[in-house]
C-alpha cells in the first residue's frame, strides 16, 4: 500500500484501466492522459461527450470513462415508445455503457433498460426476450453482446423491435490461435488480418443487423456506431440494399416518418 505522502503519480478516473494498443513511442496516451487530467481538474467528466476522432485514435471510447456513445443513443430515441436493442464487442464495454445509460434515465419512468449478463439461464433469456411482446408503452432499450444469444437466431418481427445500435465492428479478441489464422492468411492471400479478424467481426455485425428485418413488411432502422464502417475496406462488404447516410455522432438522426 502506498503512502499519500509517497504517492508520485495517480491515473485519473477520466481514464478506464484498460491497455492501450498505441505503439511504443507514440504520442497518443500522452495526449489522452493530458485530455483526461484536465477534464478532472475542470471536474466536468459528467458534462463532456467524446468522438473518437479518425485514424490511430479511433479506439479512444475505449480508453475515457466519459460519455461517447450512451447520450448519444438517447438523443435519438428520445420521445419514442418503441423497442430498441444496442450491441457491443464485449461484456466489459457494455456494462461500462450500462452504468451511464442507467444514470442518465433513473429519473425518467419512460425508458427501461434490460442487459444481457453472462451465464443467463434459459429462463433469463426468455424473460429477455418476451419483454419484446409489449411496445408503445415505454421506450426500451436491450443491451447485448455481438455474437452472444440475442446478436443471432432470434425473431422479433413486426412493432417487436424497431431499430438497432451497433457498437464497434465486432473485431474478435486477440489471441494466439486468431495470431495463428492471421499468419496463415497473411502468407496464403497476403492479408491475414481480414481473414482472422475483420471477416468473422463483420458476419456478427450482419447478424445483429438482421434482427430488426425479419419479413418483407418489417420497417427498421440500424445505426453503425464506428468511424471504421465508413472506410472503403468496410463500404465493399455492405450488402447492396443498404440505404445508408453518414453522420457525425452529434449530428446523426433518424428518419422517424419513413418508420
Amino acid at each position: 500500500i502506498i503512502k499519500p505522502e509517497n504517492l508520485v503519480y495517480k491515473r485519473t478516473p477520466v481514464l478506464t484501466d484498460a491497455t492501450m494498443h498505441y505503439c511504443p513511442g507514440c504520442g497518443h496516451g500522452v495526449v489522452h492522459r493530458i485530455i483526461a487530467e484536465v477534464i478532472e481538474e475542470m471536474g466536468i467528466q459528467d458534462n463532456v461527450i467524446g468522438i473518437s476522432p479518425v485514424g490511430c485514435s479511433v479506439l479512444a471510447y475505449n480508453y475515457f470513462t466519459c460519455d461517447m456513445i450512451a447520450r448519444t443513443i438517447l438523443r435519438m430515441i428520445s420521445g419514442h415508445k418503441e423497442n430498441f436493442m444496442v450491441f457491443f464487442p464485449s461484456f466489459a464495454y457494455m456494462e461500462m455503457i450500462y452504468s451511464r445509460l442507467s444514470k442518465s434515465t433513473q429519473q425518467d419512468p419512460d425508458i427501461e433498460l434490460m442487459i444481457q449478463t453472462q451465464g443467463m439461464g434459459s429462463e433469463d433469456k426468455k424473460h429477455y426476450l418476451d419483454r419484446f411482446n409489449r411496445h408503445g408503452d415505454k421506450t426500451l432499450l436491450g443491451l447485448a453482446v455481438l455474437g452472444g444469444h440475442f446478436g443471432e437466431g432470434i425473431d422479433l418481427v413486426g412493432d417487436r423491435l424497431k431499430g438497432a445500435f451497433i457498437v464497434g465492428v465486432g473485431l474478435p479478441q486477440i489471441s494466439k490461435e486468431r495470431e495463428i489464422l492471421s499468419q496463415y492468411f497473411q502468407n496464403k492471400f497476403g492479408d491475414g488480418f481480414s481473414f482472422a479478424y475483420k471477416f468473422p467481426g463483420w458476419e456478427k455485425v450482419l447478424q445483429a443487423a438482421g434482427r430488426v428485418i425479419r419479413d418483407e413488411n418489417d420497417k427498421g432502422f440500424i445505426v453503425l456506431m464506428d468511424e471504421r464502417y465508413a472506410r472503403e475496406d468496410y463500404r465493399v462488404l455492405w450488402p447492396e440494399h443498404w440505404k445508408a447516410t453518414e453522420y457525425l455522432s452529434d449530428e446523426a438522426e433518424i428518419f422517424w416518418d419513413d418508420l
